[in-house]
Order: structure tokens, then C-alpha cells, then sequence
């Protein structure tokens, strides 16, 4: 049997150009993983639901910017893995 797999996604939107870059994925404050922006600005973590463990989780995004796009951090979402 194949490990559950659970998708997370962040996009930077920005006028203009999209950004370009790395978004880093946080949950309950450890780093689980970061997935580049594509040519839309989303990012797209794919991650085992085993290494999230079962219960309610507190996921942020990061983007560090670079010299043509400011930083940010998304607001906290909460994923239930059962």
C-alpha cells in the first residue's frame, strides 16, 4: 500500500510579473519542506500524510523575496490528518 499523500499550496501574488523564487513550508513551527513558484506565483508541497502525524496541524508559508519581490508569510491554515 502506497503512503497517503497530502498536497499543500501557497501562491505570491504580486502586480505585474510573477514571482519568481521558493516558497518554505512551516508546520506547528518545524520546516517541512519548500516547492518553487511556477509561471502563476503557486507553490505546491507534496508530503507523506505520515510525516505530519494524525491530528490538527498549523501550516505557513514563507517566501523569502529577492531583489525584485518583497517577503512574506501567509496566515496560519489548519490541516486535519486522520
Amino acid at each position: 500500500m502506497s503512503a497517503k499523500i497530502v498536497e499543500i499550496y501557497a501562491s505570491v501574488i504580486s502586480p505585474g510579473k510573477s514571482p519568481t523564487g521558493t516558497v518554505v513550508f512551516v508546520c506547528d513551527g518545524k520546516t517541512i519542506g519548500n516547492a518553487p513558484l511556477d509561471a502563476h506565483g503557486i507553490a505546491c508541497l507534496k508530503i507523506p500524510c505520515d510525516r505530519l502525524g494524525t491530528g490538527s496541524h498549523k501550516i505557513v508559508a514563507h517566501f523569502a523575496g529577492n531583489k525584485h519581490f518583497s517577503a512574506s508569510v501567509s496566515g496560519a491554515f489548519i490541516k486535519e490528518v486522520v
